[in-house]
């Protein structure tokens, strides 16, 4: 495909969440910023951050949770930058005009994640993404070297002799294909949990930073992690996929069975354990007879009590009264599902790839959490290394002068076959890529997906919408492969990703 446009900038952003944005305000205003969104990804619905200010908390204990959380497979350089870079958060939002909700007695108003030896998720509202973005949002316009362009969605990174310098996108607006090129690439797309027929995730996320970034060159890492939230509401349909939030269990919600047992009264920390652990009780227990008429388990939320709900969960209250549903009298049935890609392109504690002229940062960006995540720490790491990459990119050199992309050969797939390929994809994804794996599914799982592959070759009588939902398809079916081939090679079980052919794990851990 012949593509006639090159739009030419210091720096391209590629996602418009926290972590994207966030990077283009730490680039400051001497370079010219151009930030690609397409969709709200998982940005506006962070409740709040970790932060660790609260009485018997620390910066060292914050890694070490972390540390502990993760099974110790994360790169703890990339922890300590998290929890030691913590503290610089705050002085970002009061630069931004927002304030963290705070006690009567002026104290940092926080809770306790499931994974955390203490409060310390802070927050501003029930929704303090949203507010964040809108803050970001309304002060890089005004800045004027930054262009937020609404609609665009990269699909493949360009390389120069230099490295990583800029990418093809599609314009959905116009419907059209355009090269951008640039000095720095910094992507800031998000996890890849989309890819999975019922996840958390909105679906505008998909695998298209992890595939961008393997076609190019890039390392990656840990893709066999992906954390299932353990309660995501089932049903009625309105809020189907919506987490609620687990730090209820330390206000005394809890978990109950279709007889309304509470299941895990037994246990001597109750409903709050690692949300790894969490996950895998409550599908024992639903494998066990133990489900709801939906194949979940019952999330009851009644001895919260309604002022404590109201004062401090508003958000889920009201999500849930417009549903009918009154959480301070009844609970919701809820089941783990896919919710953050733990893994992805391999950084270094200043956000560079393995590839010149690529950062990475936010979800795209693998080792920060290891093979398990604390509550919390999702929302820091968009904030703390959207500021890493940010300065990194503000100080990176001119490297693209006279760059021309060359001429690009598009696969195509007929929009019936695509369609039911993402069917056969998804199902495999279900049934052999959730909390509890074994050789024989992921071989079947992989031997599919690379089938699948099979049917992508160039054409050049598609339309620009043929090839765009083409691409999005191919991406997200590369970015299944690698996730099914990092979890074959991985042969232990280890925090999320649980071998039952080589587990003896119990349930008591």
């Amino acid at each position: 495909m012949k593509i006639s446009e090159c739009i030419p900038t210091d720096i391209l952003i590629i996602g418009g969440g926290l972590s994207g944005l966030t990077a283009a305000w730490a680039t400051g205003s001497k370079k010219k910023v151009m930030v690609l969104l397409d969709g709200a990804g998982a940005s506006p619905y962070v409740h709040g951050f970790s932060l660790p200010a609260g009485e018997g908390d620390s910066p060292e204990l914050l890694f070490r949770d972390t540390r502990e959380s993760g099974r110790f497979q994360g790169k703890e350089s990339l922890e300590k930058h998290l929890a030691f870079e913590s503290l610089e958060v705050p002085p970002l939002l009061r630069e931004l005009d927002i304030s963290l909700d705070r006690n009567p007695d002026g104290s940092l108003a926080l809770l306790r994640p499931l994974g955390a030896s203490v409060p310390r998720v802070a927050s501003a509202g029930n929704h303090t993404g949203a507010v964040v973005l809108a803050k970001l949002r309304k002060r890089l316009i005004a800045r004027g070297n930054t262009s937020l362009l609404t609609g665009f969605r990269a699909l493949r990174l360009l390389h120069g002799p230099a490295g990583v310098a800029g990418a093809l996108v599609f314009d959905r607006q116009q419907n059209r294909f355009l090269h951008f090129a640039a000095d720095t690439v910094i992507l800031a797309c998000g996890g890849f949990c989309g890819i999975y027929p019922f996840s958390t995730n909105t679906s505008d996320i998909g695998g298209d930073g992890i595939a961008m970034a393997s076609m190019a060159g890039a390392a990656l890492c840990d893709l066999e992690f992906i954390q299932f939230e353990p309660c995501v509401a089932l049903s009625p349909n309105k809020i189907r996929g919506k987490g609620l939030i687990t730090t209820m269990f330390f206000e005394g919600a809890c978990l109950r069975n279709h007889r309304y047992e509470r299941f895990l009264a037994e246990n001597p920390e109750g409903e709050r354990l690692n949300k790894d652990v969490l996950c895998r009780k409550i599908v024992r227990e639903i494998k066990r007879g133990g489900g709801t008429p939906n194949g979940g388990v019952w999330f009851d939320a009644t001895s919260v009590g309604r002022e404590r709900l109201v004062k401090t969960y508003p958000a889920y209250v009201e999500r849930y009264a417009a549903c009918g549903i009154d959480l301070a009298a009844q609970p919701v049935e809820v089941a783990p599902a896919p919710h953050t890609s733990l893994g992805g392109v391999e950084i270094d504690e200043n956000c560079a790839t393995s590839l010149p002229g690529l950062l990475a940062c936010g979800e795209i960006a693998g080792g920060v959490h290891g093979a398990n995540r604390i509550g919390g720490n999702a929302g820091l790491e968009t904030f703390v290394f959207g500021m890493t990459a940010g300065y990194a990119a503000s100080s990176a050199e001119p490297r693209i002068s006279g760059f021309m992309p060359e001429e690009e050969s598009l696969p195509l797939v007929p929009c019936e076959l695509r369609h039911r390929m993402r069917n056969v994809m998804m199902r495999e994804l279900e049934q052999n890529l959730g909390i509890f794996r074994c050789r024989k599914g992921l071989r079947h799982a992989l031997q599919t997906l690379q089938e699948l592959m099979m049917n992508f070759s160039a054409a050049d009588n598609g339309t620009p919408k043929e090839y765009y939902e083409t691409l999005r398809l191919q991406n997200d079916l590369y970015t299944a492969v690698l996730l099914t081939q990092a979890a074959l090679e991985r042969k232990d079980s280890c925090g999320c990703h649980i071998r039952t052919d080589h587990s003896d794990r119990e349930e008591s851990e």
